[in-house]
């Protein structure tokens, strides 16, 4: 989406613009709202990068619903 923003949008990226337009109109509208969270509080985070030391831990214990 970082993109999207810019008045010339690639072939490739329009359709990344064209959702992320309707999400603001979304927001402007009042229809959803966007929380930003932090990366400590992403669960897909254990999924998508190498987890070390405590943030390994915590995202291990989210995932398989063990107190943390």
């Amino acid at each position: 989406m970082d993109g999207s923003h810019c008045r010339r949008v690639s072939r490739e990226s329009k359709w990344v613009a064209t959702r992320y337009a309707m999400v603001r109109k979304a927001e402007a509208d009042g229809a959803i709202i966007l929380i930003k969270h932090p990366t400590e509080d992403l669960d897909a985070d254990i999924l998508t990068k190498p987890l070390t030391g405590a943030k390994f831990l915590r995202a291990r214990a989210r995932v398989m619903c063990l107190d943390a």
